[in-house]
């Protein structure tokens, strides 16, 4: 949760102990675990070591980066300084204000002696020069007022779990569900307003809805009252905190439905103000107690309830797990095991079941469903029902998350609508009034292959007019899947045939859509693996991005990219850092007119273009091979090659392409599926043999030997390192 608690006392107070004792080293930022970090501990005259000071400006701001990176998330965090400063902890202040914390500290009162003793006792490193120890003592003493905002608690378990308010003064109350900018099912729910009942609403206020601004007005109203409580949604988080403090730019919806209707009305100075004072006033979440039972409400719904203080406010306003993650049955089954603290939960966001103990209060009322809401009289008896919205966009299509039903479009292009309709071809709807057409995982384990399912690969339309927005290849295969063998080669390859390096990274796709260079990855505009490569992206240089981006306009094109991230996406192969390696251009239209790209377009446009980037590099061709003689022999030299990446992509003189595996690769992929075997089987204590038969016995014999907790958090490419080094 969004709470920040200080640590303050002397050297050798006992800090450091406390939080191993309370087992709160995860939730702890240490200002002497970041110098040790930067550098070794330090050799003196007499022989001893002492933690180096050399580096305390880079120490605090690297604190400081680290707390706000928490604190984006909502983050419970705990700072292990001596915090004899004041003027030190008033820094905190703004960074709390920004991001809603509540800010306390936990004193540790040791006199001068026992913590000299105590010192002396301490590992070599952590000896602190006794002057040292006295001078923040009188530090400390000498600026024993704390500044304000900052409570001061005795004991962790004064804040280790949330308070749980006792409501037990009203009559009634009502738990309302995600809005959305309906406000005639809201006013109904409100028409009988009374300081008797008190009012929850578990957030998203605003997005998708046609009725902006009189939500806007009913909202600036229930700030002003005692028994209303707001919670934060998803769409708070994602928007209108963004769009308060002049973030990254906030969802396309947001600013379409919400935004322009509310800048109609009023001015813009007067719009981000008021939002302020709603945001400001959303809790993470509320904990009351109501005639005999306890009630925990959030916007994302928890699997069970812990320790409240410890988990994020991300994980209250997103949920945990997946959207359509049945959570109501998962928090019931919790409940009777007794790990929810015996609280009923409430929740909204995922249109999912209720559970015995979970009521979900979702149910796309801006899509012409319901605002669903629970009652609690005032015998405690507790109702659930929705009031029907007949006030939406009739056009507005459902959000493709946790929807399984195939969703229906119809575009001008009748190519098109036949791809949409196949069988074998899933459709997503995306932003920038695009909808990606992709083969589906049914496809491809039953090779359902023609000439529409090699073209859903990475195939971005818009909409209404079918007109394509962003391409991809079309599908091409590895040597040894489908057709692709000597036999086939010898009879249809042309040459010549070049030979580029492949990457091991995944593909990323950058077009223009209205000005503005949208970028996409797998199937979707949002996302993880969009996110990295937008990351990378915005690294690249201005010059770079505006000549790429002039490219693609002039020539109504795709640029695609292999997006290399050992960060964020280690694959296979090692990396040292992020890269972003231009394969080829791809013209927006939906016939190659050839098998997998039209490699006269692209290669005119590789080679027009001419830059220089730390982050960015066009693709590297390798050799070129002339007959099938050369070919043949190639491929009979990698089949035994030590090299140790991917592998290569072979494309012949009609754009014919397809991929060669190196043996380095193949065997550390089919050992990453034992590593993960292995490691959920160790996870689940099941009980794990290798015969002597097995051939690659040694290998997973190191497996076994690592152990299951040294696994739990190596990636293929730690546990091959570790085993390359013991053998």
């Amino acid at each position: 949760m969004r709470t920040l608690l200080l640590l303050r006392g002397i050297q050798a107070s006992g800090k450091s102990t406390w939080i191993k004792e309370n087992n709160l080293e995860a939730y702890t930022l240490s200002a002497d675990n970041i110098r040790l970090n930067i550098a070794n501990p330090v050799l003196l005259e007499d022989g001893s070591y002492e933690i180096s000071q050399k580096y305390n400006k880079v120490t605090w701001e690297l604190l400081y980066k680290y707390l706000e990176m928490r604190m984006q998330n909502g983050d419970f965090t705990i700072i292990d300084a001596t915090h004899s400063d004041i003027k030190l902890m008033n820094k905190y202040r703004d960074l709390a204000n920004t991001y809603k914390y509540t800010m306390y500290c936990l004193e540790f009162d040791v006199a001068l002696e026992e913590a000299l003793k105590r010192n002396k006792e301490r590992d070599n490193y952590k000896y602190v020069p006794e002057r040292v120890i006295e001078r923040t003592y009188e530090t400390i003493k000498n600026n024993e007022k704390l500044p304000s905002g900052l409570k001061k608690i005795n004991s962790i378990d004064e804040i280790i779990n949330f308070y749980t308010a006792d409501v037990n003064e009203y009559k009634k109350v009502i738990i309302i569900g995600d809005i959305h900018s309906c406000a005639e099912p809201l006013k109904e729910i409100l028409k009988d307003f009374n300081e008797e009942t008190l009012y929850v609403f578990v957030g998203d206020y605003f997005d998708r809805g046609i009725q902006p601004v009189e939500t806007f007005k009913i909202m600036l109203d229930l700030l002003e009252k005692p028994n209303v409580i707001l919670i934060e949604g998803n769409h708070e988080e994602k928007s209108m905190k963004k769009f308060i403090y002049d973030e990254e730019k906030y969802t396309k919806s947001f600013e379409e439905t919400t935004l322009l209707p509310l800048l109609k009305e009023y001015d813009v100075d007067y719009v981000r103000a008021s939002l302020k004072k709603i945001y400001k006033k959303l809790r993470q979440c509320f904990a009351f107690e109501f005639r005999g039972k306890k009630f925990l409400c959030t916007h994302g719904g928890l699997p069970l309830v812990p320790k409240l203080t410890l988990v994020s406010a991300k994980e209250m306003i997103h949920g945990v797990g997946k959207y359509e993650t049945e959570i109501g049955e998962i928090y019931s089954e919790n409940y009777k095991k007794g790990l929810c603290q015996d609280f009923i939960q409430v929740h909204g966001h995922r249109g999912i079941n209720d559970g015995e103990y979970s009521y979900c209060l979702e149910a796309r009322v801006e899509f012409g469903g319901e605002l669903k809401v629970l009652t609690i009289d005032n015998e405690g008896n507790i109702e659930k029902y929705g009031i029907k919205n007949d006030v939406y966009n009739r056009g507005l299509k459902l959000p493709m998350s946790g929807v399984t039903e195939k969703v229906e479009f119809n575009t001008a292009n009748e190519l098109i609508n036949e791809m949409i309709g196949h069988k074998f071809i899933t459709v997503k709807e995306c932003d920038y009034n695009l909808i990606s057409l992709n083969f589906n995982r049914e496809a491809f384990n039953k090779k359902k292959w023609n000439d529409l399912t090699i073209k859903a690969r990475g195939l971005f339309v818009d909409k209404d007019s079918g007109e394509v927005k962003i391409r991809s290849y079309n599908k091409f295969f590895n040597f040894g899947e489908r057709h692709i063998n000597l036999g086939y080669l010898n009879k249809y390859a042309t040459y010549p045939i070049r030979v580029f390096k492949k990457y091991n990274g995944f593909l990323g796709l950058a077009s223009v859509v209205n000005n503005e260079v949208v970028l996409t990855s797998k199937s979707v505009t949002s996302g993880k693996y969009k996110d990295i490569f937008q990351n990378i992206w915005d690294k690249v240089e201005n010059e770079v991005r505006e000549l790429l981006k002039k490219t693609m306009i002039e020539n109504n094109c795709t640029a695609v990219f292999e997006v290399v991230s050992p960060e964020y996406d280690p694959h296979i192969i090692k990396y040292d850092r992020e890269y972003l390696y231009l394969l080829d251009f791809i013209e927006n239209k939906l016939d190659l007119d050839t098998h997998n790209i039209d490699l006269e377009f692209s290669e005119k446009l590789m080679k027009k273009i001419e830059f220089s980037s730390d982050l960015l590099t066009k693709k590297e061709e390798l050799t070129r091979l002339e007959n099938y003689d050369e070919l043949y022999n190639f491929l009979h030299e990698k089949t035994m090659s030590l090299e140790e990446f991917e592998g290569y992509v072979l494309c012949d003189n009609s754009g014919f392409m397809f991929k060669f595996k190196l043996p380095y690769y193949n065997l550390w992929k089919e050992r990453r599926g034992w590593l993960e075997r292995y490691r959920s089987a160790l996870a689940k204590g099941k009980k794990v043999e290798v015969t002597e038969k097995d051939e690659h016995r040694h290998f997973k014999k190191f497996l076994l030997k690592l152990g299951k907790d040294k696994l739990e958090g190596l990636s293929i490419i730690d546990v091959r390192e570790l085993y390359e080094k013991e053998n």
